[in-house]
Formats: C-alpha cells, sequence, structure tokens
C-alpha cells in the first residue's frame, strides 16, 4: 500500500508541476496578446493622427501661399480675403501645433477629446522626440513666414514678402 501511495504522490506532484508549467505558458501567451493588440491600437491611433495632421499641415501650407501670391498679384484682394483666410489659417496652425505638443507630452487628443497616453519603446521614443523636436522648429519657421505673409503692412517690401513666400513654396 505504501508503493501505491507513493506513486500516486509522485504522479499527482508530476501532474501538479505540468498544470503550473502549462498555466504559466498560457499566461505568458494572454500578457503578449494583450501587449500586442495595445502596440497595434496605438499604431492605428498613431497614423491617424499622422494622417489627420498631414492633412491639416497641406490645408495650412496651401491656405497661406494661396493667400501670400494675392499678396504679391492683387493686394486688394488680399486685404478684402485676409481676416477671414487668417482665422482659419490660424486654427489649422493651431491645431497641428497642439497635436505636435501632445507628441512631446506623450498625451495626446483624438476624436474630439478623447485623450490617449502614447506608450512608446524607449528606443523608439528618442529617434520620436527628435522627429518631434525637428518638426516643432520647422512649424515655428512656418509661423514666423505665416506671420510675416499675413501681415498687410509687408506688402511695401515686395522683394522680400516674395522672398519669404518661395521659402514656403519649396
Amino acid at each position: 500500500m505504501n508503493w501505491s501511495n507513493l506513486k500516486i504522490k509522485r504522479l499527482s506532484t508530476k501532474l501538479y508541476v505540468i498544470f503550473i508549467i502549462m498555466f504559466a505558458a498560457l499566461a505568458s501567451i494572454v500578457v503578449t496578446g494583450i501587449i500586442t493588440i495595445e502596440t497595434q491600437r496605438q499604431d492605428l491611433i498613431l497614423r491617424d493622427i499622422l494622417r489627420e495632421q498631414e492633412i491639416l499641415i497641406d490645408k495650412t501650407m496651401d491656405r497661406i501661399i494661396s493667400i501670400g501670391k494675392l499678396g504679391v498679384d492683387d493686394s486688394k484682394v488680399y486685404l478684402e480675403s485676409l481676416g477671414s483666410n487668417l482665422e482659419i489659417i490660424n486654427l489649422y496652425y493651431g491645431s497641428v501645433r497642439r497635436t505636435f505638443i501632445g507628441f512631446q507630452t506623450g498625451e495626446l487628443e483624438y476624436n474630439k477629446g478623447n485623450v490617449i497616453d502614447l506608450e512608446l519603446s524607449s528606443t523608439f521614443r528618442v529617434d520620436f522626440d527628435k522627429w518631434v523636436q525637428s518638426s516643432l522648429n520647422i512649424w515655428d519657421e512656418v509661423e514666423y513666414l505665416k506671420n510675416y505673409l499675413m501681415n498687410p503692412s509687408n506688402l511695401a517690401a515686395r522683394s522680400e514678402y516674395a522672398s519669404c513666400l518661395m521659402k514656403l513654396i519649396r
């Protein structure tokens, strides 16, 4: 009897160990799956935000260039349309800038008021931060050119005005 009890204990211990190993393996699969799903979700959100960002940048630049060309070609029409266009340009510009700041802080507004936290790997975060800072520097230069081109008093210096406009067109 003792011998059979010992065999049963060994067998139950082996089964218990196998159960623990299987449970750990299944748990790691579930955790990996959750991490993968979250990474894919963040990737999709980031792609969507970058697509929106690209559209807003294009709209902003097109609008600034269009108004700038009016300043060179027809200052009367430029002055008549400046107010409404400046309002729209500032709206687009501000939205792009807020997104860049959100990239820096890691908290992005997504879908009208829904704030998400970006959880990027540390190695990717370093490169991403460099890209964001570079983009912000370029965007600051665009702001300077925007302010210059949207100031009617700068129309008097035609060559400087045209030069600023050409910087945006390139």
